[in-house]
Parts: C-alpha cells; sequence; structure tokens
C-alpha cells in the first residue's frame, strides 16, 4: 500500500513533467505558420478571351431565354443559370480591374455583379419583369464599361 507521502512524491515529479509536455506541444504548434488562403489566380491572360469564352456565351443564352416570359421551370432554368454565372462574373471583373481607370471599372464590375444577383434572385421567384429589368440594367453596365475600356466596341442589345 502506497503511503500518502509516497503519492505527493510521485505527483511531484510527474505533475512538471506532464506541464513541460504541454508546453512543448503548445509551443510546436503555436510556431507553425498558418497555411495561406488561396489566392484568385486568372487562367487566361486575356481580358478579350474572358469575355468571347465565359461572358459571350451566357450573354447569348441570356438573351434568347429573356426573349418571352418562360411557361414553365424548364424555360427558367437558363435565366437563372446564366444570371448566377453573368453576376459572379462580376466578382471576377473587380479581381481583374486594370490600374488605369480602375474605379470605374470596379464601379461596373459592382454593378453587373449586383443586377446579375438581382434578376437571378427574380428569376428564382419566376419574376419575368423584375428578371428583365435587372437583365437589362446589367447589360446597361456591360455597355458602359464596353465603351470606356474597349473604345465603344461590343456594344450589346437585351
Amino acid at each position: 500500500m502506497t503511503t500518502f507521502k509516497q503519492t505527493l512524491r510521485c505527483m511531484a515529479i510527474v505533475l512538471p513533467l506532464i506541464a513541460v509536455a504541454v508546453m512543448i506541444q503548445y509551443s510546436a504548434t503555436a510556431t507553425e505558420p498558418a497555411p495561406e488562403d488561396p489566392k484568385p489566380e486568372a487562367v487566361a491572360d486575356s481580358m478579350h478571351h474572358l469575355m468571347e469564352y465565359y461572358f459571350e456565351p451566357q450573354f447569348h443564352k441570356l438573351k434568347e431565354a429573356m426573349a418571352k416570359e418562360p411557361a414553365d421551370g424548364a424555360g427558367w432554368k437558363p435565366i437563372k443559370s446564366a444570371t448566377l454565372i453573368l453576376g459572379e462574373g462580376g466578382n471576377l471583373l473587380i479581381h481583374r480591374a486594370p490600374e488605369e481607370g480602375k474605379a470605374d471599372w470596379l464601379h461596373e464590375g459592382e454593378e453587373i455583379r449586383k443586377h446579375g444577383k438581382m434578376a437571378y434572385d427574380a428569376a428564382r421567384k419566376k419574376d419575368f419583369a423584375t428578371a428583365r429589368k435587372q437583365y437589362e440594367s446589367m447589360v446597361r453596365h456591360c455597355n458602359s464599361c464596353h465603351r470606356k475600356f474597349a473604345d465603344g466596341k461590343y456594344q450589346l442589345t437585351p
């Protein structure tokens, strides 16, 4: 049978060892640098390619789908898809702002994102009038950006 004194002596040895082990473990994990979050990185360096292969197909799909109010859920799907993609595309534009004209570029990217989101939200509610209005607003901002940054080329008609 162990005596009280023996237990105290054992604890006097074991507890400091546990404390040291915890401190060593804590200091090892505390000094490891936290991994960095991935940063957005352009897949294509050319803004023309981004417009031609990302935005343009979605715009044409949306233009066709918005020609008349959808009769059923299947008709709303391309509207929801294209407005979501184009609205998110506003984030891509914001990420790729040029130094020259940056404030205008960021403004147009934010407006495209905002109106794309509003068109998407309206499409989810099957509210054609609002979706159409927001789609047209988004296209106005696309055209405004094209006037400022593409010498007025590539003007779109909703």
